[in-house]
């Protein structure tokens, strides 16, 4: 991923690499994460996105939940966003 390339976002107009083969991608209106396929298999497969992009606003949160040791990154997520991600995700008993 270099910047220039296209994402579902636009043209990448900025890209913070965490580590090799996981990017967060800006563009003139939007932007997310992009993980190479080493690192998207480590998504559980009921909430992969299989083209590896996740978008900054929501779906981001399962590349910080899931790579969170391997981004060593930590994300002040606001609560109630956060909850609500989990009870739609795994439902209201997780």
């Amino acid at each position: 991923m270099k910047i220039g390339d296209i994402t579902p976002w636009g043209k990448a107009d900025d890209i913070t690499v965490y580590k090799q083969g996981i990017y967060f991608i800006t563009t003139e209106g939007h932007g997310g994460f992009y993980l190479a396929q080493e690192y998207n298999l480590m998504i559980p497969l009921e909430l992969r996105d299989e083209d590896g992009f996740y978008e900054e606003d929501e779906e981001a949160l399962k590349v910080y939940v899931y790579l969170f040791d391997v981004i060593e990154s930590k994300l002040e997520l606001p609560q109630k966003q956060y909850e609500e991600w989990f009870i739609e995700a795994f439902g209201k008993g997780f």
